[in-house]
Parts: structure tokens; sequence; C-alpha cells
């Protein structure tokens, strides 16, 4: 792949990336792709806010589906207690037909 290909790809996926951020873009070749009007570390700030706030949601997710398993295995336990009755029921009915 020719050198030039190389770089205007990685160009585009500088500038994709730069406007996730909500950041402009300068396309003047004398500033070697500067944000232009905003200073590095704002932009390294941004990329950090971004990335704790899908942190946070994923945390979210987490918590949600935990109390979800909590509640599905409460429920299940207390199936499965009647259900074992159900059964031993069942059971000493067909041992002696005369308890039934």
């Amino acid at each position: 792949m020719p050198t030039w290909l190389c770089r205007r790809r990685a160009r585009a996926r500088k500038i994709r990336f730069l406007q996730r951020l909500g950041l402009p873009f300068s396309h003047n070749p004398e500033s070697s792709g500067a944000v232009a009007g905003v200073e590095k570390g704002e932009v390294v700030v941004r990329f950090l806010r971004k990335m704790n706030d899908k942190g946070a949601t994923a945390i979210e997710y987490g918590l949600i589906a935990a109390l979800i398993a909590v509640a599905a295995i409460a429920a299940l336990k207390n199936v499965g207690t009647s259900l074992g009755g159900t059964f031993n029921n069942t059971s000493t009915c067909m041992k002696d037909s005369s308890t039934c």
C-alpha cells in the first residue's frame, strides 16, 4: 500500500475520532492536523470523560443484570420448594393409595 494512502486513511481516522469528541478539526496543512482553537490537554480531558461515561453505563447494566439474576434465583427457589412438595405428595399417594 502506498504511503500517501496510509497517511490519508490515518488522517481520516483522526478526523472521525475528533468529530466524535465534538471537536473542530483544522484542515490547514501547516497546522499538521492540530485541533483548531483547542488545547491538547482539553482533547485528552474530553476523551477521558467520554470513556468514563461508557464505563459508568457498563457498570449500571451489570448491576441491573445482577439484580435480575438474584430475583430469578429467589423466584425459582420458591417454585422448587413447592414443586418438591407436590412430587413428595404424589410419591406418597402412589406407594399407599389409602393415605390420599
